[in-house]
């Protein structure tokens, strides 16, 4: 492909041009304003461990200023002490040779190694003893051991043991209110964090003063990577495992620990946070094989959104010789043109590229606590509250099924949440795009059936509601294509928002784990650019008497595009493969 053959559109100006049309209309994607938020941690250059190099389970990673600590054991070597500076990557391996280390934990400036019967205070940098302290226990075992003030705590199996650490004597002994505990770490005055690889990925605060469990935590990260994790203040932990390779930094925003090292965005209410994102380069490859003769034309292409909760696009490129186009709703498109081809001739060009970040998005609609007899919607949405041949939403049998589901008189917030869990319960099964009173009646279908079914709960109550044409993503495939559908609905606080059921967390309103690719958002079933049936792709509709004589096809893919120059015109004259009904990015229910 030729280079330097494409020219770049600002999509500063395209916004200009079009945000007071779009963006006043409540039909169109919803504007949000986002935070970053970032951890105190770069983790740089992890440690890998060596051939015969080992770490036990149950000793745990220690960390002090900024500084990792590990126990390497090897077969041909005595113990060692790894030093990992997180933020330069450099690392120092030191050689112990005291009696064996049943514990450490940092304190303020101050480094302990406990050994049998005794407290060592340690040189940080040189892990030099500074000064020894009688100790009040002869386990010879590795137990945890948390220093909070004056008092240590140190976990026993079962149970956990207070010391005095000038003392080195026994306060109390108490037995844990939950199972299985193997590790303790410290949360903050008076708490420590629980973990264990039996729990799974879950994190448990136990309060000492009452040793009652206070909090709990599921980051969503291997359970055995959790083995090696260390507090880095109050409502933070360094997750550090060279055996999983798991490296980073959990923060607690709300009652939630998420990865501030892969970026968090808080919505500027606070009320919502996307995170975990991907990011790709995208671009859209279009084929055409003429089967007979036919004139020049143009074709139109779905485009992404520039942004929606879920995902953004910069650094957008398209051909010279296309148009972006806006329709009613707010959906993008661009046409471009195609030359007369003669038969048996062939158009290939990449005609779109960009940057794609997408992210796992939370809404917290717990305020969402108006009755539903309260709610009335602007009369501008009503495109997006009409009945219609796919919703029935009159039919007896989804009045019935709506009335068991949601009850009296509901909050949105209860609406939301009861319909979205009846319809994550449907069993998915191949459908056949039938209306919402046959899906309720028959108990299963694809994700089409399901939008139906949650469509016409919405909009007979009066809640907006509209479909989404998306990809619901194989991060192991390079393509993207229009496989799935799920429904957004409307609330007067958040603007438009996710409703599910098919991908984590799956029962939960305005949460999505998917990182989908939404290509367009639809008051009925069928695009305003597209005819006929579900494609992103077509002979703009002047041109429709093409389709009949050419092949068609779209490659979108997502992946680095160091050697895909966005090109020229590529027509290559070959002979003519033989005719199928096969198309790329044709919906499979």
């Amino acid at each position: 492909m030729k280079k330097n053959k494409f020219i770049f559109h600002s999509v500063f100006v395209i916004f200009i041009l079009f945000s007071f049309s779009i963006f006043s209309e409540a039909s169109t994607y919803t504007s949000y304003r986002w935070k970053e938020m970032k951890g105190d941690y770069i983790i740089s250059n992890p440690p890998i461990l060596e051939e015969g190099e080992s770490l036990d389970l149950f000793e745990s990673v220690l960390i002090h200023k900024g500084n990792a600590y590990y126990l390497i054991r090897s077969k041909d070597k005595p113990l060692e002490i790894l030093k990992w500076n997180l933020k330069t990557g450099e690392k120092t391996k030191i050689p112990w040779t005291g009696d064996k280390i049943t514990g450490w934990a940092s304190s303020k400036d101050k480094v302990y190694f406990r050994i049998k019967k005794k407290i060592l205070e340690i040189n940080p940098d040189t892990l030099i003893t500074l000064g020894s302290f009688d100790w009040e226990d002869s386990n010879s075992g590795w137990h945890d051991m948390v220093i909070d003030g004056n008092k240590v705590y140190s976990h026993h199996g079962t149970k956990f043991i207070i010391f005095d650490l000038t003392t080195g004597k026994k306060i109390e002994e108490k037995t844990y209110p939950v199972t299985g505990v193997q590790r303790m770490f410290s949360w903050g005055e008076n708490q420590v964090g629980l973990v264990s690889t039996l729990w799974g990925a879950k994190i448990q605060i136990l309060d000492i003063g009452t040793n009652t469990v206070t909090n709990e935590y599921k980051p969503s990260i291997s359970h055995r990577a959790l083995m090696k994790s260390d507090s880095a203040g109050k409502g933070k932990l360094l997750v550090l495992d060279p055996v999983t390779k798991n490296f980073f930094e959990l923060g607690l925003i709300g009652n939630k620990l998420y990865d501030l090292s892969k970026g968090i965005q808080v919505l500027e209410n606070g009320k919502a946070i996307r995170f975990s994102p991907i990011e790709n380069e995208v671009y859209a490859e279009v084929n055409i094989t003429a089967v007979s003769d036919m004139t020049a034309s143009e074709v139109s292409l779905v485009l992404p959104p520039n942004e929606t909760y879920s995902q953004e696009l910069t650094d957008e490129q398209f051909t010279k010789d296309s148009e972006i186009e806006y329709d009613g709703l707010g959906n993008r498109s661009v046409r471009f043109l195609v030359p007369a081809l003669s038969a048996g001739e062939n158009f290939e060009k990449i005609v779109y590229k960009a940057k794609m970040k997408r992210f796992k998005i939370e809404f917290d609609l717990s305020s969402l606590k108006s009755k539903l007899s309260d709610f009335r919607a602007d009369s501008k949405f009503s495109i997006y509250t009409a009945n219609d041949w796919f919703l029935k939403y009159d039919d007896e049998v989804v009045k019935a099924k709506r009335a068991e589901i949601l009850g009296e008189d509901p909050d949105i917030f209860e609406t939301l949440s009861r319909t979205q869990e009846y319809v994550s319960k449907i069993p998915y099964k191949s459908g056949k795009f039938e209306p919402a009173p046959q899906v309720i009646s028959k108990n299963n279908g694809a994700c089409t059936e399901h939008s139906y079914v949650t469509m016409a709960f919405l909009r007979s109550i009066g809640i907006p509601a509209r479909l989404v044409w998306n990809y619901l993503p194989t991060e192991s495939s390079d393509k993207i294509f229009l496989n799935h559908k799920f429904v957004e609905a409307w609330t007067d606080e958040f603007g438009w928002i996710p409703m599910e059921p098919l991908a984590g967390p799956a029962k939960i309103p305005g949460s999505t784990y998917a990182r989908h690719v939404i290509f367009a958002n639809l008051n009925g079933v069928y695009h305003e650019k597209i005819s006929g049936g579900d494609r992103l792709i077509q002979f703009a509709k002047p041109f429709l008497a093409n389709s009949k004589k050419a092949k068609l096809r779209l490659d979108f893919y997502k992946k680095g595009i160091e050697d895909a120059e966005i090109s020229e015109v590529k027509i290559q004259s070959r002979s003519l493969q033989k005719p199928t009904n096969e198309e790329e990015n044709v919906f499979v229910p």
